[in-house]
């Protein structure tokens, strides 16, 4: 299912939210600045994995091309 932002994901989707809080609180707080670009939980993971692997941006827009 597609949602508008990481918000309406996070209300919508109780799996996705358990997720969310079981990630380290920097990433959250990244991934919450990427919230309009994840529209799924798809983007949710892929963008953590992404994250998990090459460590999380110093600039909001890095991952921005992989979406």
């Amino acid at each position: 299912m597609r949602y508008k932002n990481l918000s309406q994901l996070l209300a919508r989707n109780n799996d996705s939210k358990q997720y969310f809080l079981s990630l380290p609180i920097g990433m959250q707080m990244e991934l919450r600045g990427h919230g309009e670009a994840i529209h799924s939980a798809d983007d949710l993971h892929q963008l953590s994995a992404l994250m998990t692997t090459y460590g999380i941006p110093n600039h909001e827009d890095e991952y921005e091309h992989f979406f």
